[in-house]
C-alpha cells in the first residue's frame, strides 16, 4: 500500500488526503476508496483530497471513471477536491465532475495542492499521517 497511495488527516479541518503514487490503475484507486470508506465509517464524515500530483501512469477506463461517478463515501454536505496538474488526469477528472455536478455530492478538480488546501481552510502542516484502519 505505501507505494500505491498514502492517506493523512487533518483533524482540525476534518479532511482526509489520499496522495496517490506513480501507478494509478482501477485496482488501486478500489483500494484507497475502501480505505476512505473505512476512515469514514471510523471517524465520522469529513471532506476529501485525492491527490493525484505524483500519477505517472493513469490507467482508469472512462467506463470506471462513469462509476467513480456515481460512487459516494463522502456524505453529500461535505468537500470533494481531486488535484491533477497533468492534462490528461485533469480531462479525466473534469469528466467526474461533470457527472457529479447534477447530484448532490459534486467533486471539484483543481491543478494545484494550494488550491485544495485552500478551499478548505487548510494547509500542509495541518495534515498527519494515517496508521492502519
Amino acid at each position: 500500500m505505501a507505494e500505491d497511495f498514502r492517506p493523512r488527516f487533518d483533524a482540525k479541518h476534518r479532511v482526509l488526503a489520499i496522495a496517490f503514487g506513480a501507478r494509478l490503475t482501477e485496482d488501486i484507486y478500489m483500494e484507497g476508496y475502501a480505505l476512505m470508506s473505512r476512515f469514514i465509517a471510523a471517524q465520522g464524515p469529513c471532506s476529501l483530497i485525492l491527490d493525484l500530483t505524483a500519477v505517472t501512469q493513469f490507467e482508469l477506463s472512462n467506463e470506471f471513471l462513469r462509476l467513480i461517478g456515481s460512487k459516494l463515501a463522502v456524505p453529500g454536505a461535505l468537500k470533494r477536491l481531486a488535484v491533477a496538474p497533468q492534462p490528461v488526469i485533469f480531462g479525466s477528472g473534469r469528466m467526474v465532475e461533470t457527472l457529479r455536478s447534477e447530484g448532490d455530492a459534486p467533486i471539484q478538480v483543481v491543478r494545484t495542492l494550494a488550491e485544495a488546501y485552500a478551499a478548505l481552510g487548510a494547509t500542509a502542516a495541518d495534515f498527519t499521517a494515517v496508521d492502519k484502519i
